[in-house]
């Protein structure tokens, strides 16, 4: 069915400073526009960035 989340998924709330919102969505925004149809959202970068700080390559480590 359509419009429902996968049944092995969770919720993750964040909060950010306004203008940091508001970079990431302008930043979305430039990177959709880059690649027209690609349909990014702030959600999926930020999902990206998650897996990649975690994954056993980074072990945690942020890059610089």
């Amino acid at each position: 069915m359509p419009n429902q989340y996968a049944p092995d998924s969770a919720q993750l709330l964040i909060r950010l400073p306004e203008e940091m919102k508001r970079k990431l969505y302008r930043a979305v925004e430039r990177l959709n526009a880059e690649n027209p149809g690609a349909q990014y959202s702030a959600n999926s970068v930020v999902r990206a960035l998650i897996e990649n700080f975690i994954s056993d390559e980074n072990c945690g480590k942020i890059k610089k």
